[in-house]
């Protein structure tokens, strides 16, 4: 076929890859199942951006596969509080961190990530905690 020809696949229902790109730009509003959010992420880990079905970014030998990650632990686990997160990312983030819709840490949920910090960092996480906020931005 020559390019920007198209090709009628069905009349029934639309090819799913122009499905795919419109989900893209409206983004998750349009949403209407897990599948139709991974394809809003272009089936990608919304954490570390590995791709489903191909191998996973840090570990080569094993294929990616999504899963419904909690983004706040704190609500029930709807449509509107998923990103689909690898395996690897789903364990290792748990329940214990808050994520924005694309996949970025906003907030720690739980003490325990805390709790197994060094002895360093435990102390500078109180000191942070005790200072006033505009002391944060100071380093």
């Amino acid at each position: 076929m020559k390019p920007g020809w198209h090709l009628l696949v069905t009349t029934e229902s639309p090819k799913p890859t122009y499905i795919y790109k419109a989900l893209k730009r409206i983004g998750r509003v349009g949403a209407q199942d897990f599948e139709d959010l991974k394809a809003v992420y272009d089936f990608r880990c919304a954490t570390c951006g590995s791709e489903e079905g191909k191998p996973h970014r840090f570990e080569r030998d094993k294929k990616t596969v999504l899963h419904r990650g909690h983004m706040n632990p704190e609500s029930r686990m709807t449509l509107e509080n998923i990103i689909p997160q690898c395996e690897m990312c789903n364990a290792v983030y748990s329940d214990d961190f808050v994520f924005d819709d694309k996949g970025r840490t906003i907030a720690v949920a739980s003490l325990r990530p805390v709790l197994k910090a060094s002895k360093r960092l435990k102390e500078e996480i109180l000191r942070r905690l005790s200072s006033s906020p505009e002391d944060h931005f100071a380093d």
